[in-house]
Parts: structure tokens; sequence; C-alpha cells
């Protein structure tokens, strides 16, 4: 009698524990269901109140959900209008979407995961790129984010320091689009933005932004086989467009940024292993006196 009592109780064990470890999961399901169909409402909603609104219920809900305990490595898969992407260490977690706002402008959402031994502790990013007086030149942090879909994270390690290197994509307006080179590292276990290792010839800047026409179509990806992020050379469409961001276009050659020595080293017009396509007939280059690449043009406040 003793000997079956003793296996009830263990079977009763395992059950409960397994039922407590299924909790926070079953959770998690419910709260995306929920989520899943808010963002569907947002994307619906034509009234532009409303759908801030919205999305301001969306974020509160995601930010509870992202809380719970398994949060870091629940997919959200339904969640389609919303960035995902996760570190190779598993120690850095991004969401990010974007809100279309009047006159063609957008504005963007997210939030930061960092897990540090198991501790998970969940960051909103703030979109504050207007707060930026150089773009390129600027720290920021979770409260000042450098607003942008994030669609690939690189993980690089240097000296005992982790490189966070995340390539994202501004809609901007009607105008023009920017790609993003954003290098983000963690100081105290906190996240910072910016961090200045991306190397153009003798100087030093925090954050690549390539602006180009919203008619062209821009290549920013990692080139894993060759450990090299490849961007597409942008040039004006002519030279009286110089510094003029919404007439630059990709002219088919291409440039690339390779981590070497805790550095990403700028290197022009690499071989994109594509020998089968010409150049542009007549690519138009920069000023002589400017020896800067073209998305260095300009420095100051933007939009």
């Amino acid at each position: 009698m003793f000997k079956v009592k003793s296996i009830a109780l263990i079977i009763f064990s395992l059950f409960w524990a397994i039922s407590s470890a299924s909790e926070p999961i079953d959770s998690l399901v419910r709260l995306e269901i929920e989520l899943q169909d808010m963002l569907a409402r947002v994307v619906q909603e034509t009234n532009h109140t409303q759908k801030s609104l919205v999305n301001q219920q969306f974020a509160d809900l995601f930010r509870t959900a992202l809380h719970y305990e398994g949060a870091f490595d629940y997919p959200f898969d339904s969640l389609t209008n919303v960035g995902k992407q996760k570190s190779e260490d598993n120690t850095l977690r991004v969401f990010t979407w974007n809100l279309p706002q009047p006159r063609g402008l957008q504005q963007y959402f997210g939030f930061m995961l960092v897990n540090l031994e198991g501790q998970v502790q969940v960051y909103d990013l703030e979109d504050k790129r207007t707060d930026f007086d150089s773009p390129h030149l600027g720290v920021g942090s979770p409260s000042k984010w450098f607003g942008a879909l994030y669609y690939e994270l690189i993980t690089q390690q240097y000296g005992g320091k982790t490189y966070y290197t995340l390539l994202g994509v501004d809609l901007n307006n009607i105008f023009s689009s920017k790609r993003i080179i954003e290098v983000v590292t963690l100081e105290n276990g906190a996240p910072v933005f910016g961090v200045p290792i991306v190397r153009l010839r003798d100087r030093m800047i925090s954050r690549v932004i390539f602006e180009y026409s919203s008619r062209a179509t821009m290549i920013l990806r990692w080139d894993k086989d060759n450990r090299m992020i490849v961007s597409s050379h942008l040039t004006p469409m002519q030279p009286t467009y110089a510094g003029n961001f919404q007439y630059y276009v990709p002219d088919l050659s291409f440039d690339g940024f390779s981590f070497t020595d805790g550095f990403w080293v700028y290197t022009p017009d690499i071989d994109a292993r594509n020998p089968r396509r010409e150049r542009a007939s007549l690519p138009v280059q920069p000023p002589s006196e400017n020896f800067d690449p073209g998305f260095l043009y300009r420095s100051g406040r933007g939009n």
C-alpha cells in the first residue's frame, strides 16, 4: 500500500511540475492571439488618432507579454508586422515595428530584451531620430533611439567585448528612404547605441546612414560567407543633385564593411561576386575636395 501511495505521489508531482512549467507558455500563447488581433486592427484602422491609440494598447500588451517567463525565447511568429532579431549568443533580442504618420512620415516602436545569466531586462525603445544633431556621431540609448526596422543582427567579439550590429531600414518619407548600420554594446548590463567603431578612412563614426530615393532599392546585407556587410554604392542621378539624397540611387557597384581588430572598416568598390553586371556608364563621383563617402554628405539635423 505504501508503495502504491509513493508511486501516486511521484506521478502527481511530475504532473504538477509539467503543468506549472507550461503555464507561462500557455499565457504567452493566449497573449499572442490577442496581440495578433490588436496588430491587425492597427493595420486596418484608417483614422490616425484611433490607429495611434490601438498601437499604444498593442505596445502596452506586448510589454506585459515580454515580462512573462519564457518570453525571451518565445517565437511570436504570428506577429508578422513586427521585426524579430536575436543575437547568436542568446543575450539580445530586439522587436521593432513602424506606425505610418500623416504626410508620409514614420514613427518607430520597439523593445530590446537583455538576457544576462537567465535574468531578462526589458527596455522600451523610444524613437528620437529628430533629437540627433549629428546622427552619424551621436551615441544613443533605449530612451534616445535612432528608430528603424531591424532585419539583421550580427554578433562580433573583440578584446573581451561583444558588439551587436543591427542592420535596419527607415522608410523616412515619400521622397527618400534610409538604410542604417547601428552598433550596440552593453554597459553595466544596459544597451548603448551608436558605439563609435565604424572607421571611414581616417575618421570614426557611430552610425552609418545611407539615404536614397524612395523609388530605388538599396542592398544592405550581411555576407556571412565573406564576413562582410555589403552595401550598394549610392550616387546622385545627375551632378547637380549631389547632396540631395532623394535623387540618390545605386550605381550597380558595391562597398563593404569588414570587422577588423574591433572596428567596422569601410572598403569602397568591393567585388560582390557578380562580374556579369555592368556599372552605370557615367557614375557621378563626389567633389574632389570631399573625400568622404556619399552617405556622409550631410551631417546636420535631418528628417
